[in-house]
């Protein structure tokens, strides 16, 4: 299962380094998803926590944009959200997600 998920995300980054492939998604949201596929294939597992600071500091975008994308990533089905993790200073806790159906 595991060495599923990273094959398929190493299938899905390939995809979004193709720049005449129109996947029907803009510029934040595919940044997003290269961000959640990289650290499935990097981690070699089937879900990873999103912590927003890293995701801001990979992809170049704010905080708003970023969480604008990974709700749009899972409405049209790229992604997967596992737990919508837990705010708070000291013990917060980053969502998790996975490949959706659309990327396998």
């Amino acid at each position: 299962m595991r060495q599923k998920a990273v094959e398929e995300a190493f299938a899905v980054v390939d995809l979004l380094d193709d720049p005449d492939l129109d996947m029907g998604l803009n510029e934040p949201q595919r940044a997003t998803l290269c961000y959640v596929a990289s650290e499935i294939a990097r981690r070699e597992r089937t879900a990873v926590t999103c912590p927003t600071r890293e995701v801001e500091a990979a992809t170049g975008f704010n905080r708003q944009r970023i969480r604008t994308a990974l709700a749009k990533l899972v409405e049209l089905r790229w992604l997967l959200k596992l737990s919508s993790g837990q705010s708070g200073a000291k013990h917060g806790k980053a969502a998790i997600y996975a490949l959706g159906p659309r990327a396998q």
